[in-house]
């Protein structure tokens, strides 16, 4: 029996994981005897790309979304959220300012996005707000019978009649 010692020459893109076929060279040498060369030899070598994502084998932050890319993966942080994928942090869109909500609503943050709510004496979905008019349903005003009803901006006032 012949000891041997087997060389490889790997391409550089393998050795760095990079999907795709390669051919591996090598050569052998005995080791009593190392002026004694086996001839060289190559193999091709199928590197395929493992979909960490779909596996579920990725530490993606669970507020990111995992993105395959051959030999590896990234991660990105969703809508409303920051950070470098791994670790996603809420964005207050309301203390920041990105939230659109109309200029008489309320903003109120909640994980990864925000909620607008017309103030009192509006109505609309938050991003528009209209002005309520209270003096034309009388259920919605207070004044008294021999008052006259003024509707303002978000309110109303009473202003009694003459006598």
């Amino acid at each position: 029996m012949v000891e041997a010692e087997v060389y490889y020459e790997i391409p550089a893109e393998m050795n760095a994981g990079h999907v795709g076929s390669y051919v591996i060279k090598y050569h052998a040498l005995e080791v009593n005897d190392p002026t004694k060369t086996a001839e060289p030899r190559e193999r091709v070598v199928n590197v395929l790309d493992v979909d960490e994502c779909q596996l579920g084998i990725h530490s993606c932050s669970i507020h990111s979304a995992c993105v395959n890319t051959n030999g590896s993966y990234v991660c990105e942080c969703k809508k409303g959220f920051t950070g470098d994928g791994f670790k996603c942090s809420d964005v207050n869109e309301c203390r920041q300012g990105l939230a659109d909500c109309d200029p008489h609503a309320d903003c109120t943050n909640t994980q990864g996005s925000y909620i607008c709510t017309c103030k009192a004496g509006y109505e609309g979905d938050g991003k528009t707000c209209v002005n309520i008019d209270e003096c034309k349903n009388p259920s919605l005003n207070k004044c008294d019978p021999n008052a006259d009803c003024i509707d303002t901006e978000g309110s109303y006032e009473c202003k009694c009649r003459d006598g």
